[in-house]
């Protein structure tokens, strides 16, 4: 094969700047390609360069070639067939191993109805059976997917049937010929995939008005989008279209972005076509798109040349975009978008490799900072060219070139941004992680995560999503270091669930108003505060004085050390160096209040969308318990703060609140009432204690959600009373404990586990 295929064989280490146009070096050619990108009009016979163009394609990373099998082409009288040209495109195609998608279009003058123009018209005979001869569409069909059958799997009906242009008929018409089709596709070849032709008008007046007449099962498998102008629109978009399909039961179905261009003839075209390539598919796939396709492969006739590779078959910078695009982002398992004020940013989580790509969307350079994975990173631009970067202080530092291309053609930076860049970390979970606690969820832009690694050894931490194991970042804290991460990486501001950390060690964390468990081997409990501006109010509510240690960092370097000794029964207000972030850490329970400020890092409960107005908090000890509640989403308090008496119970107002967060300095029981009885609000798993205020219930039920079994000790404490037992509960299975045993119900069971384990009042 041509050196034009072969590429590079070793990429170079250079800055990232913008590419001058017409100096695009293929790279070698992608064979990780997962299937979800393609391109549009790939040719059949060979490029002046001597490389076939279905094989310029492949190596670029496409898998799907989009292809016009028109009518008006293969049946330009009827009755008289000829398939040879798209023989040709099949056959170059499937030879390279491209699947094709099909697009059933274009009406010969012969067929048109009465008064309907050739090429966009309505078909004569569309609304007869479609076994009925005089149903020209429906015989135009059955002898193309009769033709292709083991050859093309995937049939469009139509082309941007929503503009005037390419169909002429109404929103009715066009939902007859789709089920025409349908009907004959599953006749003929059962199993074929039909797509709604891709839409282009961001109204969707003709979608909504086409799928106002759809009852009963819809006549397509997939629905699909077009995608010109500006690069961030096909977000809002595909988003406008799955929202309008799920208002008719059809949300679940795929969306195929399988047309998207923009002109290399454009003022600096070639490298806004290559910044668009990779942005396009960028916002596409975090608006869920199943797959994109770039329009178009090579140049045609029309002067704007769309192609990513020029009528010579020489590629563009596009090309190369494409080929970025195609191998980094290959079998990624999820991704999260961000959008800030002057950088994209968007995540992907592809097993142990974890691919940030980001772009500047101004005009002048900037600086961006990422959370680093280990002591070095690739980053790759937009062009392929790769460098290898260190992590100084556990973080990728790097400048964002500005869109200069778009000098004195878009000023407003609107249709692209800058050059994009991706950053590639290794994401590879060590062995021997253990759990180490919960950060409860946490709303709003710009969350962070800090993590202190107190002990004298580097700590290896994961980062993990609750609800999607696989966005997860995996870190190396150095001895001594306070290391942020940006949460929303993991699933944009909007998302509500709770992250879980996986530790090698001991290790202090807190995020805001959420807490991560301190375990029972730490010396001392401590307690963060993130970057105050204003002073620190440290309480002592204990009997004896309490000396505190103080930490103070910027980043991951300690800028201060000291101690305060707090007297009893007292508070000291402390004026911390301005903007550091300060651990505080004490032998004894404090409370520590300020700007950004959590409370201590004890033992925590966490009630999401609290079903009930009022929760229920137990103090089972023998001694008073110090509580702090935070009210995550509440529009009329934040935080409280209780003193609970030995034995007594306390009815905490929810206030609205769309999570709450409470944590003691003694270990409590918080639960709600339901119409069902008295339920237990998710406590930390692992080995602290799990306690289930069981009210007038008679048994706890414990859950065992891993794979190994769990050792239960547990004590039923009543009034004046206390009694141990013990038992193990299988893995995957539940198990059931009394726990009252007399007519004087029990106060609430202290539950400990060596494995996680969900306990709850039964029966």
């Amino acid at each position: 094969m041509l050196a034009i295929l072969a590429g590079l064989a070793t990429l170079a280490t250079v800055s990232l700047q913008g590419t001058q146009a017409g100096t695009a070096t293929p790279l070698p050619a992608v064979t990780n390609a997962d299937g979800r990108l393609g391109l549009c009009d790939v040719l059949p016979g060979t490029a002046p360069s001597g490389v076939s163009w279905a094989q310029l394609a492949s190596a670029a990373g496409a898998s799907v070639n989009r292809w016009e099998f028109r009518w008006d082409r293969v049946e330009s009288q009827r009755g008289s067939w000829d398939f040879s040209a798209d023989d040709a495109a099949v056959a170059a195609s499937l030879g390279a191993g491209l699947e094709v998608q099909g697009i059933l279009i274009g009406t010969p003058g012969w067929a048109a109805a009465h008064g309907q123009k050739p090429g966009n018209g309505v078909p004569r005979g569309l609304y007869l059976a479609p076994s009925d001869t005089h149903n020209l569409w429906a015989e135009y069909v059955r002898a193309m997917v009769t033709h292709y059958r083991g050859q093309v799997r995937l049939w469009e009906i139509w082309n941007e049937p929503d503009l005037a242009f390419f169909w002429s008929g109404t929103p009715a018409d066009y939902l007859r010929l789709m089920t025409v089709a349908d009907q004959v596709i599953e006749t003929v070849d059962p199993g074929a995939t039909v797509l709604m032709g891709g839409m282009v008008d961001p109204g969707l007046s003709f979608v909504r008005n086409l799928l106002s007449g759809v009852h009963g099962d819809a006549p397509f498998n997939a629905a699909a989008w077009h995608a010109y102008g500006p690069a961030r629109s096909v977000y809002t978009n595909v988003g406008n279209l799955r929202s309008l399909l799920a208002q008719h039961g059809l949300g679940s179905l795929p969306i195929w972005v399988n047309e998207a261009g923009f002109p290399a003839s454009n003022p600096n075209g070639e490298q806004r076509q290559a910044a668009f390539v990779l942005q396009t598919v960028a916002y596409a796939f975090a608006a869920g798109a199943a797959r994109v396709l770039i329009y178009r492969a090579s140049d045609d006739v029309l002067p704007k040349t769309y192609g990513l590779v020029a009528a010579s078959g020489v590629p563009r910078m596009g090309y190369v975009a494409f080929q970025v695009a195609a191998s980094q982002l290959a079998h990624v398992q999820a991704m999260t978008y961000l959008a800030g004020a002057n950088v994209e940013r968007f995540t992907f989580y592809e097993g142990n490799r974890l691919v940030t790509m980001l772009w500047n969307r101004g005009a002048a350079d900037t600086r961006v900072q990422l959370t680093a994975s280990g002591p070095t990173a690739q980053v790759t631009d937009w062009q392929g060219n790769l460098q290898t970067v260190n992590a100084a202080g556990g973080a990728v530092q790097l400048t964002l070139p500005g869109a200069s291309y778009n000098t004195g053609v878009d000023a407003a930076n609107s249709v692209v941004g800058g050059p994009p860049a991706l950053v590639v970390q290794d994401n590879t979970t060590p062995p021997g992680l253990s759990l180490a606690g919960y950060v409860s969820p946490v709303r709003g832009h710009n969350r962070r995560l800090a993590l202190l690694n107190h002990g004298t050894a580097p700590l290896t931490v994961r980062v993990n999503a609750a609800s999607n194991p696989r966005m997860h970042q995996v870190l190396t804290i150095q001895p001594g270091a306070l290391q942020t991460v940006d949460l929303d990486l993991f699933a944009g501001p909007s998302y509500a669930g709770a992250y879980t950390l996986s530790s090698s060690a001991p290790l202090v964390g807190a995020a805001g108003s959420s807490q991560v468990s301190v375990p029972a081997s730490t010396a001392a409990r401590a307690w963060f505060v993130a970057a105050a501006d204003g002073s620190v109010s440290i309480t002592n509510p204990g009997a004896a004085a309490v000396k505190v240690a103080v930490a103070s960092y910027s980043g991951t370097k300690q800028k201060f050390s000291g101690s305060v000794v707090v007297t009893a029964g007292k508070t000291l207000v402390w004026k911390p160096p301005a903007k550091l972030s300060s651990v505080f850490r004490a032998p004894a329970p404090i409370v520590v209040t300020g700007s950004g400020a959590a409370a201590g890092l004890n033992p925590s409960w966490y009630a999401v969308q609290p079903p009930a107005s009022h929760v229920s908090l137990f103090n089972p000890q023998k001694s008073s318990a110090n509580v702090d509640v935070r009210f995550v989403g509440s529009d009329t308090v934040t935080g409280q703060q209780l003193h609970l008496s030995p034995h007594r119970t306390y009815s905490l107002n929810t206030h609205d609140a769309t999570a709450l967060v409470i944590s003691a300095d003694r270990k409590i029981a918080a639960g709600y009432r339901t119409a069902a009885g008295t339920a237990q609000i998710a406590s930390q798993p692992g080995t602290d204690s799990v306690i289930a205020s069981t009210g007038p219930q008679t048994h706890v039920a414990l859950f065992n959600p891993s794979t190994t079994p769990a050792h239960v000790a547990y004590t039923v404490l009543a009034r004046g009373s206390s009694t141990a037992k013990s038992l193990v509960v299988a893995p995957g299975s539940v198990a059931t404990l009394q726990a009252r045993t007399s007519a004087d119900a029990p106060r609430g069971v202290v539950i400990q586990s060596d494995v996680p384990v969900v306990a709850q009042p039964a029966g």
